[in-house]
């Protein structure tokens, strides 16, 4: 029998972190990762939500946004981050995009609309803790 593997914590405490994701398994799946590294998820499953959560309680330490929502794309959300934290002169959030469709034009587009990097989907834990602790250790 084979021992439990581990996680190592991110950061010393719980990161917060927003995810627009419309699709329920991918919210179980991403919610799931991000527990077991100890961090706190609050889940939008469109984009007029997730901006609802971002602007009530704007100290969130990361976004993971889902590229095609029913309401808006994800470029667009992004974009209205951005643009929220310009008005208020705050710090840039590391926000990577979730994407079934990582090729470059997406990774461009992304990287365009402000979002800091583009994840593939599926997704392993390990790929989800190396993007976090990329973003992290950039400061964004």
């Amino acid at each position: 029998m084979r021992p439990a593997r581990t996680c190592p914590k991110i950061i010393r405490r719980p990161m917060r972190v927003l995810v627009f994701e419309d699709n329920d398994v991918n919210q179980r799946l991403v919610g799931r990762m991000l527990r077991r590294l100890g961090h706190e998820t609050t889940f939008a499953s469109d984009g007029a939500s997730g901006l609802v959560h971002w602007e009530r309680e704007p100290d969130f330490d990361f976004v993971f946004m889902d590229l095609e929502l029913p309401d808006m794309s994800g470029y667009d959300a992004a974009q209205r981050i951005r643009a929220y934290e310009r008005s208020r002169e705050g710090a840039a959030i590391p926000i990577v995009a979730l994407t079934a469709h990582a090729a470059g034009d997406v990774r461009g587009r992304c990287l365009g609309a402000g979002m800091n990097d583009c994840l593939g989907k599926p997704m392993r834990l390990g790929d989800l803790e190396r993007v976090i602790k990329r973003w992290l250790a950039r400061g964004a």
